[in-house]
């Protein structure tokens, strides 16, 4: 009887449906589903599909910390030609690169442009009698930004001298 599981890199490839445009391998399970972890019996437990490239290829597990992600924009691709060795930065960076534009121009869309605010808006804010709801609306911020800001809570431009320094605050006594 033949061994049973995945033990190669050609076994993975039989477990996978390829995709003969991209070159993606899919990994499926019967009903259909794209798995993220499968039994691997060399390391005697479930495991990623990065963590089992990276044995297929290396011989060895990633150490912890060490990821191998995918670099084509197929989610869960097993093909061993398609990951590279990273730490979880480079995967984060890896995705937000092949992030689909559409995607991109959404997140975009969604985060507040104006949340900066200038040293006139800060001192607007400060002296102002309107409720935060009102002050909020206004300048676009968050009402609890602009909480922080009324009780100068957070740093701000207007609330520090220009060319002010931890470094000269002891000669300006």
């Amino acid at each position: 009887m033949p061994a049973r599981g995945i033990r190669s890199v050609a076994d993975l490839e039989a477990r996978c449906d390829v995709d003969d445009i991209t070159g993606c391998w899919r990994m499926k399970t019967r009903s259909g589903r794209t798995v993220m972890n499968v039994w691997y019996a060399p390391l005697g437990d479930k495991v990623s599909i990065g963590t089992l490239i990276a044995h297929l290829t290396t011989g060895a597990a990633p150490a912890p910390g060490v990821v191998w992600h995918c670099t084509c924009t197929t989610f869960n691709c097993a093909n061993p030609a398609h990951r590279k060795k990273g730490d979880r930065s480079s995967q984060m960076l890896n995705a937000d690169l092949r992030r689909d534009p559409a995607t991109i121009a959404k997140i975009k869309a969604t985060k507040r442009a104006t949340s900066r605010l200038s040293e006139d808006d800060v001192a607007a804010i400060v002296a102002s009698n309107d409720t935060l709801h009102a002050l909020a609306a206004r300048f676009d911020i968050s009402v609890s930004y602009a909480s922080k800001v009324r009780n100068q809570q957070c740093r701000s431009t207007a609330l520090a001298a220009r060319s002010s320094s931890v470094f000269t605050w002891g000669q300006s006594r």
